[in-house]
């Protein structure tokens, strides 16, 4: 039998292949084939560096009042309004909503320890995260009243921003001993009397216990297992929502247990999320958005899949390793890192930089320059599927409550939000050549591309490129025109050394994304639709009745009779409407077998997606995705088929569908069901 190596060589040269108008092309962003070892970049020590920043350029405000949101959270991308007041958020809607922003995070709301109405957000900024209660501020909070969130709620609306509150329910104001402040009482008096605070010394990552009950500096770990803390913090969560709060960030959510922490588990995190969205929808409203904030590992016993049944987390490790990659003009690197946290991109946040790192005692990113922010931002805003989140930075002299740089909403990042908006819905593919950081997002509708400049030469010639057809696109930066031909793309970049490259779609016309890339199967399968900018929309199966839905739908096709199965959607406004069709195909499970691979190297089956490519001798081939369990995989095949071969994709990530290899590279299937995967060399 052959060896697999000669696969990913297959794999390889027929991506180069593909075009842009492919109706069945997922996520392409391999890591590994059986059989191929591969190597990953070692860290470099972060420098400081002295590129000159962007210039800040500020896009003139098209006031455009009560249009809708068009994007969910996850799908968009959010302003960290870092410690400006309620007041200043809602005074820069307007240029928010122009810069491209689908949201705005805020800082903490609840009444705050030690409160200073002039103070500099140097020296206090901590202070907004050591609150007295479950309340939200009426005075005492340096960025504003409940009152003043109302207003600024009010104001999102109109324009179709989505406000994110950030929430501390880890711990509560301490008295610099580890011990609640007095003030605490006066807040939450029930809490304070019972005394809800764990006592076991500091927090690290030795055990569950010590994650989810030590103490974080010097600020009293709450007893999140008790209903008392629980009810209170989910009674804040609905007076958000009353203000009209659309989603939450959780300070600290890997110090909160979840219900499989064992015998330190409860079910803080089933009975404050599910109540909110439950009070949220009881209202009209939609379910509220959640994500957490998980720094490089859950910890010992734990993982991120006891958080993201949830919510969305952050990937602060991956964040890192895009923006040191910048920093060390690494173009290689930034091109094939894998998500940290092994999670789908569908329930990420990324950021080039957070709070954290700028404010911080190690001062991660605080001397890096605007200029590779920027290109650390346009990376992770270009990705597929995780939202991206970016941090407005403070001037040195700034007080809490006010504005700092403008960089937030000069013409570049204007520039990266827009692109990140076009292409909801769109695969990805990722590559470097030449010292570039290339991602190529392609739909059946549109193509693009984004270029990072971080080795390489501003004027761009003959630059190998996937997935884009042969014609002129034009830089969203610059307006400089791009050629594509014949898989090469020439043109020149502009100072920013980032380039995006794409003619937009009408952003006021209706879309419709399905994201289902399997559209062969035997027992059930679930679709699923969204659609973007529609005032009425509905679907049909096989051309019978309407089924009208808001925004998305799941639709179940396990009671659909064997052979070809269609669903035709249909999204309308006031100024288009469209219609697709979609085709899936419900195989006789009569005639199936299952096939097990055992003995695999975990490399390629621990935190990866495995498919097969099955085919019958002379037969055209095709994908079938197999159940990982350990060192194992099993995949479903029809009785005729006698030819496989196995690859490992990143998690999340799927093959493209008109990648087709070789099939002269085959492990024949015999009358066994169970084969030996190392006896294939596959380690």
């Amino acid at each position: 039998m052959k060896k697999f190596y000669s696969f990913l060589i297959a794999l390889l040269a027929i991506l180069g292949l593909s075009s842009c108008i492919q109706t069945k092309t997922p996520t392409v962003n391999q890591t590994s084939t059986p059989g191929i070892t591969q190597t990953q970049p070692v860290t470099p020590t972060q420098t400081p560096n002295k590129t000159p920043e962007i210039p800040e350029v500020t896009p003139t405000p098209t006031p455009t009042p009560n249009i809708p949101a068009t994007l969910n959270i996850q799908d968009g991308t959010i302003l960290h309004a870092w410690n400006w007041s309620m007041k200043a958020i809602k005074d820069n809607m307007a240029v928010i909503k122009e810069a491209g922003y689908t949201a705005v995070q805020t800082s903490p709301m609840q009444t705050q320890k030690d409160y200073y109405s002039s103070s500099s957000w140097k020296d206090q900024w901590w202070k907004l995260y050591q609150p007295f209660g479950f309340d939200i501020a009426t005075s005492n909070n340096a960025i504003g009243t409940k009152d003043d969130l109302i207003e600024m709620c009010k104001e999102a609306e109109k324009y179709g921003i989505k406000v994110i509150v950030d929430v501390v329910a880890n711990h509560l104001a301490g008295d610099n001993t580890s011990k609640f402040s007095p003030k605490v009482k006066d807040y939450e008096p029930e809490i304070y009397n019972q005394n809800l605070m764990h006592n076991i010394g500091y927090s690290n990552d030795s055990s569950i216990q010590s994650v989810v009950q030590g103490t974080i500096g010097d600020f009293p770990d709450l007893k999140t297992e008790s209903t008392v803390v629980q009810q209170e913090v989910l009674k804040l969560l609905k007076d958000y929502i009353d203000c009209g709060v659309d989603g939450f960030r959780f300070d600290a959510a890997k110090h909160i247990e979840t219900p499989d922490d064992g015998m330190y588990a409860s079910q803080f995190w089933p009975t404050v999320l599910n109540g909110a969205s439950n009070y949220a929808t009881s209202k009209g409203l939609d379910e509220p958005y959640y994500y957490g904030e998980i720094l490089y590992t859950p910890g010992p016993g734990r993982t991120y899949k006891s958080y993201t049944k949830y919510m969305s987390i952050t990937d602060n490790k991956t964040s890192k390793d895009v923006r040191d990659a910048v920093v060390s003009k690494n173009a290689e690197w930034a091109a094939n890192y894998n998500y940290a946290t092994g999670e789908a991109a569908n329930k990420l946040v990324l950021w080039a930089e957070s709070h954290d790192t700028y404010s911080n005692s190690e001062q991660e990113s605080t001397n890096v320059s605007d200029a590779n922010i920027t290109k650390a931002y346009a990376i992770v805003a270009s990705r597929a599927d995780a939202t991206s989140l970016y941090f407005a930075r403070p001037n040195s002299s700034n007080k809490l409550g006010e504005v700092g740089r403008n960089t937030w909403k000069n013409s570049t990042i204007t520039e990266i939000n827009k692109f990140h908006n076009n292409f909801v819905g769109s695969k990805e593919y990722l590559a470097s050549n030449n010292g570039y950081f290339l991602n190529t997002r392609y739909s059946d509708e549109n193509c693009g591309l984004a270029i990072v400049n971080l080795n390489g030469n501003n004027t761009v010639s003959n630059l190998a490129v996937n997935n884009m057809q042969n014609g002129q696109y034009i830089d969203q930066i610059t307006g400089n025109t791009f050629t594509v031909s014949n898989g090469k793309i020439s043109g020149k970049i502009g100072d920013s050394g980032i380039a995006l490259i794409y003619n937009p779609i009408d952003s006021n016309a209706p879309r419709i994304v399905v994201d289902n890339t399997v559209t062969e199967f035997y027992d059930s399968l679930t679709v699923n639709v969204t659609v973007y900018n529609s005032t009425n929309s509905y679907y049909k199966i096989n051309n019978g009745e309407k089924v009208s839905f808001n925004s998305s739908t799941k639709i179940d096709l396990s009671k659909q009779s064997i052979g070809n199965i269609t669903i035709t959607v249909y999204a309308e406004n006031s100024d288009k409407n469209i219609t697709k069709t979609y085709t899936f195909t419900k195989l006789d499970n009569s005639n199936i077998r299952n096939i097990t691979i055992t003995n695999l190297n975990s490399s390629y089956t621990s935190n990866k997606d495995v498919y097969a490519w099955v085919w019958k001798d002379g037969s055209e081939g095709k994908w079938v995705k197999c159940t990982v369990n350990g060192s194992s995989v099993t995949f479903q095949v029809d009785k005729n088929i006698n030819n496989f071969l196995l690859a490992s994709f990143n998690k999340g990530a799927t093959p493209s569908w008109d990648l087709k290899p070789k099939q002269t590279d085959d492990q024949k299937l015999g009358s066994s069901n169970t084969y030996n995967g190392s006896n294939y060399n596959w380690k």
